[in-house]
């Protein structure tokens, strides 16, 4: 089971992190990565926001994994860490398929703008909890 309060160490990333509100990210809609749009004749390059990438990841993740469609994943079951010296946010889904968990990791690493953004709006910190 994920650690929702003090949070989970990944491999590669340290133990330098804060545990956020998974909220924070849902709301941060103005930070986005680019995406392929399925397309018949052509690859169509579009941006979503960073969280909604990291969702529909962890669904495809799912399925593949034997989930069964609808796939709903709820708040109570993603947890988001900050790691401000990389700088990076992490989110870590979690979803019982069959008798067992399934997690699924997906790491961001935050452009320089994108920190100074964050920053000048009250939504970035250097600090960390551990």
């Amino acid at each position: 089971m994920l650690n929702m309060q003090m949070g989970e160490t990944l491999e590669g990333l340290g133990d330098r992190y804060r545990v956020v509100d998974v909220a924070k990210w849902a709301e941060l809609t103005r930070l986005t990565v680019p995406y392929q749009t399925p397309h018949p004749f052509r690859t169509i390059i579009t941006q979503r926001p960073i969280f909604m990438d990291a969702l529909e990841h962890a669904k495809d993740a799912f399925l593949k994994a034997g989930a069964v469609l609808p796939i709903d994943i709820y708040e109570d079951q993603i947890l988001a860490q900050e790691y401000p010296e990389l700088p990076a946010v992490a989110f870590i889904f979690k979803r019982r398929i069959g008798q067992e968990w399934k997690y699924v990791v997906r790491k961001y690493d935050l452009s320089p703008s994108s920190v100074a953004w964050l920053k000048a709006t009250g939504r970035w910190s250097d600090l960390t909890q551990h």
